[in-house]
């Protein structure tokens, strides 16, 4: 006979002695403070005067009545499977349930409940023990506790771990000793949510907390930083510890998880920093760990790097800009210049390319080659690209207004801005807000597009092109293999990349290649822009060829819209 057998024989037993000496006994569990009912599946049949205080309800009011009915918000269903689940398991079932007064006030009722019956009988009669544990130590113990706690995975959350990296640093100064904080970002995990959806994405959170657990057993505490971040801490920090623990988060994720019959694949970059040699108080070892992430991430999937290793210059330049661009919109430090973009047959001006820039009252300009990277990797991207694409219709719309032939503003767009869940909300959003027709926007992709090949890139990009936003292709040649690939993606231009432009006419392959991008795109009906055109020998090359329109310094650099009037006044 099993510890569960031996359980209920003696709930059983209870159940004789009541029926034997019930006078005694109702004595007895008349004076406890603890509220009792007995039931017979689930109908009152018997109650005791502390619940009947704790509940506000007369005797003859209960009798007869659900016991799960006095629960708040509660599934009968559910609550009976809970039940005779942990019955079948051995164990008494114990819970805290919202209830409520007859007064209609809400408290909180620790319950348990004895199983009157042999386990094979699914009626859940049985003994019902009620506390109200709804005092305010209780409640602030609980609070305590909530607030601490991340409701997805259960693992701690940020408060709580940023709470425990001050004491932990507080020891680590006390005893001489050393610590760690190991920073990980999940790669990719947007995709999760969007394809498969939040309750298969929480899932795999709370799979992926578990793991890392196991990972650092006793030897660290983990927490979810952030929507797919997690901070783990590792007090009395040893290297080859670490370095243990480390392996073990990499060899963990090295099988997919595998959850409601679908095969995921979790990869993550992992950034680490070190007390004392990194930093000494709880901010600058939280941000040097994030620093090592991006690090991580800049390289690609599955890399972990080490603050420690990647102290250098331009590091300290890159994290210096990172903070003061985060203020450059607020403070108006940024604006737009335009660049012409000319027809080749008709040598009027078409369209102009908005192109950004910004001056630090301290650093002065500084090139969009250091801040745009930056911005991409930090998450500014989507706020400065909303400004520019406002900015530069609002331009566009005010040149049509003023008089001047109307022409199309192209604007540089990332694939991080295109993945954006409301990107076409924004789109229709600034053009009804300026005024600006769609067909006089276009936009520039400035990465490799063939990263965005997915079935949901594939509709955002369809869904541009049927409100009638052009698409182009920026820095054409670097990387694209297949010009009918761009078709498939709405791509109705193409601007071949400055550097293509540069050595024509003194390199027979360049020659040979620029042909053949021209050709080709008009066979498919794309048209084509010459980026970085700066001599004749370059126009008159393109000419030949029938590129449809050239932009560079030798028609005008970038210009503010105060000169680009001049321009258009010109052309």
């Amino acid at each position: 006979m099993g510890e569960g057998d031996n359980k209920i024989n003696e709930n059983r037993c209870l159940l004789e002695l009541l029926g034997n000496r019930q006078s005694l006994f109702e004595n007895i569990l008349e004076n406890v403070n603890t509220g009792i009912i007995i039931s017979k599946e689930g109908i009152i049949e018997w109650t005791n005067s502390a619940f009947n205080k704790i509940t506000g309800y007369k005797y003859e009011e209960l009798i007869g009545k659900d016991f799960k009915k006095f629960f708040l918000n509660e599934d009968d269903e559910k609550i009976e499977k809970d039940i005779f689940k942990n019955l079948l398991c051995n164990n008494a079932w114990m819970d805290g349930k919202w209830s409520k007064r007859k007064n209609g006030e809400v408290y909180l009722a620790a319950t348990k409940f004895l199983a009157m019956e042999d386990k094979e009988s699914e009626s859940i009669s049985g003994l019902i023990l009620i506390d109200d544990i709804t005092s305010e130590e209780y409640y602030e113990d609980k609070i305590e506790t909530l607030t601490f706690i991340d409701p997805i995975t259960g693992s701690y959350n940020k408060k709580y771990i940023l709470k425990r990296l001050d004491m932990e640093l507080t020891n680590a100064k006390k005893n001489n000793s050393s610590l760690a904080a190991i920073y990980i970002d999940l790669d990719d995990f947007h995709k999760i949510n969007n394809h498969l959806g939040y309750t298969i994405g929480d899932k795999v959170l709370k799979l992926i907390s578990k793991k890392l657990d196991n990972s650092v057993d006793n030897k660290g505490i983990v927490s979810r930083f952030g929507n797919d971040e997690f901070l783990i801490l590792i007090p009395n920090y040893d290297e080859d510890e670490n370095t243990r623990i480390i392996e073990d988060i990499t060899s963990n994720f090295s099988t997919p998880l595998i959850i409601n019959g679908y095969e995921i694949h979790v990869s993550m970059c992992i950034g680490v920093s070190t007390f004392p040699s990194d930093g000494t108080d709880t901010e600058s070892l939280v941000r040097k760990s994030n620093i090592a992430n991006k690090k991580a991430k800049s390289l690609g999937k599955n890399n972990i790097e080490f603050y420690s290793q990647i102290r250098t210059e331009d590091e300290k330049e890159e994290f210096i800009l990172e903070n003061y661009l985060r203020h450059a919109l607020i403070r108006k430090e940024i604006f737009l210049h335009y660049q012409p973009i000319i027809n080749s047959q008709t040598n009027k001006l078409v369209g102009v390319e908005a192109l950004l820039r910004w001056k630090h009252p301290m650093l002065g300009m500084i090139p969009p080659n250091k801040f745009i990277p930056i911005s991409e990797n930090n998450g500014l991207i989507n706020p400065i690209g909303e400004w520019v694409l406002y900015e530069a219709c609002a331009q566009n719309k005010k040149w049509q207004d003023d008089g001047y032939e109307p022409i199309f503003i192209s604007v540089n767009v990332s694939v991080k801005q295109l993945e954006c869940d409301d990107f076409i909300d924004t789109i229709s959003k600034v053009l009804d807000e300026t005024g600006l027709s769609p067909r006089y926007l276009e936009l520039e992709i400035t990465e490799n597009v063939s990263g965005y090949d997915t079935t949901n890139g594939i509709s955002t990009l369809k869904k541009l092109k049927d409100m009638g936003v052009g698409l182009s292709i920026d820095d054409f040649g670097r990387g694209y293999s297949s010009l009918s690939q761009l078709k498939k993606l709405s791509v109705s231009k193409i601007k071949i990349d400055k550097s293509f432009i540069d050595d024509i006419g003194n390199n027979l392959d360049n020659d040979i290649l620029v042909s053949s991008i021209i050709t080709m795109a008009n066979s498919l009906k794309l048209k084509v822009v010459a980026e970085g055109v700066e001599n004749y020998r370059q126009l008159g090359f393109l000419k030949k060829k029938n590129c449809d329109m050239f932009q560079g310094y030798l028609f005008s650099k970038p210009l503010p819209p105060e000169e680009l009037v001049k321009f258009m006044d010109f052309y």
